[in-house]
């Protein structure tokens, strides 16, 4: 769904349906620090491929589900606030007229075929489960018995499928993921203060950015610091060790392989094969060969920035740590 500034100025304010999941570490794309990126800095997730399909699919999606249920009229639905919770909010992507109350619809276009065994069967309430938290804080925004997802999956062996869910409201559900979306807020973005770093490269990119040169000299190691360099050094140790025995396993099946094209196991199979040789033009010899002068080398030379390299390393005759 498209949101208008107005919606993205409602969202900074609160943590919505969309973003509990990635708060509470079971969303598979997103992760805590690109919500807490939003809300501070005012930072958009950039939309992948997936998420344009899926908004450009919505409207066909919502008009299947009218369709099927004979609803004449669906109505949009802006960003809503819980009456009683303001810090959680939701944006359904339509809400479903009844005699006596409105209840929230969401659309979700799967195009991974990979993904088809995360959906239960129609009719049920199994969808995926990283977007329970979602449709959840939907109900609960609208104060609704449950909210309706309309779902488009893609097949394995190919075609499509359409499929709607019915997930009711679960109150304790709801109350665990309220107390973990409201802490975030007060701990992390009420203070400006970016959550724990969780190892991933989203984390990564941020140290980077964030910090991208030295402007102070060499800080003197805390206790705490010394514990993680030790973490890091054994943990540096271990892959160092696993990727020598990664390498000698493939080292004796490339010879016991030879002049095959691979191998194929009870559950697994190899393939080593030749790949078309790749052309490289010498830029550097070509323009010398042309006559290219230094000055009109240098006209077409580009300065970049450079990069902050990461280097921890055992200080020789420092004890490893492990006695003898």
């Amino acid at each position: 769904m498209s949101l208008t500034q107005a919606q993205l100025s409602m969202r900074r304010t609160g943590i919505s349906g969309s973003e509990v999941a990635a708060v509470c570490g079971l969303h598979p794309y997103m992760g805590a620090l690109d919500v807490w990126r939003a809300k501070v800095l005012g930072e958009q997730t950039p939309e992948t491929l997936a998420m344009q399909i899926g908004s450009a699919f919505e409207d066909g999606i919502l008009q299947l589900y009218a369709k099927r249920k004979k609803i004449v009229t669906l109505q949009k639905s802006g960003t809503i606030r819980h009456p009683k919770h303001p810090l959680i909010i939701a944006t359904p992507d339509a809400l479903v007229p009844t005699p006596h109350e409105l209840f929230p619809l969401e659309a979700k276009n799967t195009a991974q075929s990979s993904a088809w065994e995360d959906w239960g069967d129609d009719g049920t309430d199994a969808i995926a489960e990283w977007h329970r938290p979602q449709v959840t804080f939907e109900a609960a925004v609208c104060e609704a018995p449950w909210t309706d997802v309309a779902a488009v999956l893609a097949r394995p062996r190919g075609g499509w499928d359409f499929r709607i869910y019915r997930v009711p409201f679960d109150e304790e559900y709801f109350h665990a993921l309220r107390e973990m979306a409201e802490k975030f807020f007060r701990d992390y973005v009420a203070t400006e203060t970016p959550p724990p770093p969780d190892g991933s490269e989203a984390w990564s990119d941020f140290l980077k950015s964030r910090f991208p040169m030295e402007r102070a000299p060499l800080l003197q190691a805390s206790p705490e610091d010394d514990a993680l360099a030790k973490a890091y050094l054994q943990a540096d140790a271990q892959l160092e060790a696993a990727e020598t025995a990664k390498r000698l396993a493939r080292q004796q099946l490339e010879l016991r392989c030879a002049e095959a094209a691979g191998m194929r196991g009870a559950d697994w199979s190899l393939s080593w094969k030749s790949t078309k040789p790749v052309k490289k033009v010498r830029w550097e010899e070509l323009a010398a060969h042309l006559g290219a002068t230094s000055e009109v080398v240098e006209q077409f030379t580009e300065t970049r920035p450079g990069s902050r390299p990461f280097r921890l390393q055992r200080l020789k005759g420092a004890s490893n740590g492990h006695g003898g």
